[in-house]
C-alpha cells in the first residue's frame, strides 16, 4: 500500500467537492417530446 500524505482540511474538502461534482449528473433540459396521457400501461 502507498503511504498516505498529509493534506490540509481545505484541500481535502476541495477534493471531495471535485469528486462529488464529477458524479453529480448535470441538470437535464425539460423534454420537448409530447406527453401521452391515454396510453395503456404495459403490465
Amino acid at each position: 500500500m502507498q503511504e498516505q500524505k498529509k493534506i490540509t482540511a481545505q484541500e481535502a474538502l476541495r477534493i471531495l467537492e471535485d469528486s462529488l461534482s464529477y458524479f453529480t449528473p448535470e441538470a437535464r433540459k425539460p423534454s420537448t417530446a409530447p406527453v401521452y396521457e391515454d396510453l395503456p400501461v404495459a403490465a
